[in-house]
């Protein structure tokens, strides 16, 4: 890049992008008038405009735009906002290009959710495969939580028939041992948490729009997980305190 005095032949009128300002002018509080030479483009600057990414994946680079009238690059792109159909607005679009000058091509018409599915789909893809383990995983973590939660009450099953013998009530009884269960799930979820928080990192680049430490994505799933951990441990926990005192005590 080059910023300097005009006198250069074949000047044009400059549009940059903000990052173009923050890569080569970061330290000019005005820009407009500023004159500069970017390989081929070189002129004054005329305005200023936001920044627009490549992808949603891509971060926007330093951009320059230059008058289509002075430079033709063999093709161009007319942006139309309309309120009907896409094929209706198409169509109509042509034909007033066509009024103007029949030998003008139209080689693509492409809608703008179109365009953004598109940009999108190697990483909805990603995060599909990725939510499918997740679900797997959710599964199984699931099943063994039912698994451990039913053994560990299998185990304390005649403790339970003595404390009910002696006159616990049943609400009283599966209280208890849902919140033993809940001390542990809480202390998994907090490891979990910690492990995730070091583990993200890896997932940053099928991220879009959310950081890898999201305090509410994190949170989200240690409710979820939580949630799960104690509806498994409810069936094991009514089968145990439905069982008679008398019967929990036989087996012992």
């Amino acid at each position: 890049l080059f910023a300097g005095d005009a006198g250069v032949e074949d000047d044009y009128e400059l549009v940059v992008n903000e990052r173009f300002l923050r890569t080569f002018l970061p330290d000019v509080s005005d820009p407009v008038g500023t004159y500069v030479r970017a390989g081929w483009a070189r002129g004054h600057i005329v305005g200023v405009v936001e920044d627009v990414s490549p992808s949603v994946a891509e971060v926007a680079r330093p951009i320059v735009y230059v008058p289509f009238v002075r430079v033709t690059l063999g093709g161009a792109w007319l942006f139309v906002r309309s309120r009907a159909e896409a094929p209706v607005a198409a169509s109509a679009v042509w034909d007033e290009i066509r009024s103007v000058d029949r030998y003008l091509l139209a080689t693509q018409t492409v809608v703008l959710e179109d365009a953004v599915r598109a940009s999108f789909a190697t990483e909805r893809f990603n995060m599909l495969i990725v939510v499918a383990f997740a679900a797997l995983a959710l599964g199984l973590a699931a099943v063994g939580i039912y698994g451990v939660t039913s053994y560990t009450v299998a185990t304390r099953r005649g403790e339970i028939g003595i404390r009910r013998a002696l006159g616990a009530s049943r609400p009283r009884v599966a209280s208890e041992v849902v919140r033993r269960i809940g001390a542990q799930t809480a202390v998994g979820v907090v490891v979990g948490i910690g492990m995730a928080a070091m583990g993200g990192r890896m997932l940053t680049s099928l991220l879009v729009g959310v950081e890898p430490t999201d305090p509410g994505v994190l949170l989200s799933v240690a409710v979820l997980l939580g949630t799960v951990s104690l509806a498994a441990t409810a069936l094991p926990v009514l089968r145990a305190v439905g069982v008679a005192p008398t019967e929990a005590l036989r087996g012992e």
